[in-house]
């Protein structure tokens, strides 16, 4: 691309022909690599293997050098450092950078190049970029500067969401209300009893209650054995003014099962 095409092309544009180009170099160290492969004798490794090995950066790939900035201006100083780029670009007096980037890594940017005077030249005048923190990131260390990982979305009132722990592990649930500055929730789900465990023997009701998770229904009074009546009562849930069916040290109402658990177990 030219200066003149950057400026009249859209970014969607420059996005294809980036992923284009990357595409045909993968390939291209596809093919090369593959040829290797066959020529050595008795080799075990697949042509996947030699894939995904083109992948990982080598020495002949450019270096990428670590910043320490001040947090919160990482995105900032990225966009400050390209925009200079383009600027010399523009004069006719490349800055000699691959790329500027903006991790995940608080406090930190990590610009790509060749040169490390390039490099120098890159960062310097920028504000609140501290040039003594620069040191070079190792060839095995380069790809985990690009991991990402999925931030979680607070909890909110009438969200749906799945239970990650225990006896409901995976079953749908309603959020009814937070508290605990967002740290607790109320949830609603459709419960899992087995009224069948008050017959059973202690050590068989054991057994039961490890290997076998009974299939959601609704709570249903009528349901209970004479022995589990005793259990049972109406009961106001805790922070509320409706009143529930109480039974074993759970609520339900209208018969789903109303149970505070923590932000972390959904």
């Amino acid at each position: 691309w030219g200066l003149d095409d950057l400026e009249t092309a859209s970014a969607a544009d420059i996005a294809r022909d980036i992923e284009e180009r990357h595409h045909s170099e993968i390939n291209r160290w596809d093919r090369q690599r593959g040829r290797e492969e066959e020529r050595v004798v008795g080799g075990q490794s697949s042509i996947a293997e030699v894939s995904q090995q083109s992948l990982v950066p080598s020495v002949s790939d450019p270096s990428l050098w670590m910043f320490g900035v001040t947090p919160g201006k990482e995105q900032e100083l990225v966009f400050q450092i390209m925009n200079k780029c383009v600027a010399l670009a523009r004069t006719g007096k490349p800055l000699g950078i691959t790329a500027a980037i903006a991790a995940q890594s608080k406090g930190r940017i990590y610009i790509e190049s060749y040169s490390e005077p390039a490099v120098l030249e890159a960062i310097r005048g920028v504000r609140n970029l501290m040039g003594y923190t620069m040191r070079v990131v190792p060839i095995n260390d380069m790809t985990t500067v690009m991991n990402v990982t999925p931030s979680k979305k607070p909890v909110r009132k009438n969200d749906w969401v799945r239970m990650t722990r225990g006896h409901y592990k995976g079953d749908l649930a309603l959020v009814k209300n937070l508290k605990d500055s967002g740290l607790c929730a109320v949830i609603q789900c459709v419960p899992r009893i087995d009224f069948t465990l008050a017959d059973l023997p202690p050590e068989e009701r054991r057994n039961r209650q490890r290997t076998i998770r009974p299939p959601q229904k609704f709570f249903n009074q009528s349901e209970m054995t004479p022995s589990q009546r005793h259990s049972y009562s109406r009961s106001k849930f805790p922070g509320t003014t409706e009143q529930c069916d109480y039974f074993e040290g759970n609520y339900y109402l209208d018969g789903y099962l109303i149970k505070e658990v923590t932000v972390g177990t959904i």
